[in-house]
This record gives C-alpha cells, structure tokens and sequence, in this order.
C-alpha cells in the first residue's frame, strides 16, 4: 500500500512538473528567439537560457524514466500527441524552408516545436546549426518522446 501511494505522489509531482513544461517552452522560444538575432558566434546565449533548459530537459527526462520504469504517466497521451505533432511541426518547418526560404511562415512550427527551445544545447554540442541538423536533431528528440509515450506506457485506455 505504501509503494502504490510513493508512486502516486511521484506522478502526482511529475504531472505537475509536465504542466509547467508549457510556460517554460513558451518563455525559452521567446528569449531564445530574440537573443539568437543579437548574438554572435559562439556560446553567447545568456546563462539563464542554458539553465532553463537544463530544467526543460530534467522534466523531459524525468517523466520519460518515470514511464519507462512503471509503465504509466497519466498524462501520457497528451505528451504523447504534443511530441507527434512536434515531429510533424519539424518536418513542416523544413518543407517551408526550402520552399520559401526567406518566409516568415516558419516561425509557427520553430516555435511550436522544441527547435528553438533546444539550438543552445546543439551550440553548445559544438554541432552545426543549419536547419538541417538542427531539425534532425529536434525531430530525433521528438520521436524518441513520442515513442517512450506511445510504446512504454500501459493500461492508460490510450
């Protein structure tokens, strides 16, 4: 009985750690947006940034480890067609791109998507940041989400 209540309230806790994952999102593709017009080469995003994504990413991690181990997360199918659809987002963005590459119609799936929230992890990966290897990182990390949510969890009814 202890160890199902343990777990409730570590769920209990991760969902609402998965709920503050939207604002974070939402402030990190704004101030990573506008600080990667200004910024020059290099590590130039402010030390803020690298620490909130490092938050981003705990969360991330956590609810994956969470439904890898137990086999459940009530919030699954939400993050479940977030990070689909974010996959699809990537894909749409590069589409756009090479369409119209000077269209401002590709902000929406940069945005949307964890692409801008994730280009100062791929600097400071020392990787390099066209759009190629940035959305194929992006998608990566989309897919591998998607697939913890959809191939791990258990008796959700999804």
């Amino acid at each position: 009985m202890a160890e199902k209540g343990k777990m409730g309230r570590t769920e209990a806790v991760l969902g609402i750690l998965t709920l503050c994952l939207g604002p974070l999102h939402l402030y990190l593709s704004w101030s990573n947006f506008f600080n990667s017009i200004d910024k020059g080469y290099g590590h130039s995003y402010p030390a803020l940034s690298y620490v909130l994504i490092g938050v981003y990413l705990l969360i991330v991690l956590g609810t994956d480890c969470f439904m890898l181990l137990k086999g459940r997360f009530e919030m699954a199918r939400a993050l479940r067609r977030y990070w689909g659809s974010s996959v699809i987002a990537v894909g749409l963005l590069l589409v756009i791109h090479v369409s119209f590459p000077d269209s401002l119609a590709v902000i929406f799936p940069m945005v949307y998507s964890p692409y801008v929230v994730l280009v100062p992890v791929i600097e400071w990966l020392g990787m390099p940041e066209n759009a190629w290897w940035v959305s194929g990182f992006v998608a990566a990390f989309c897919l591998v989400n998607w697939a913890v949510c959809r191939f791990c969890v258990r008796d959700c009814g999804c």
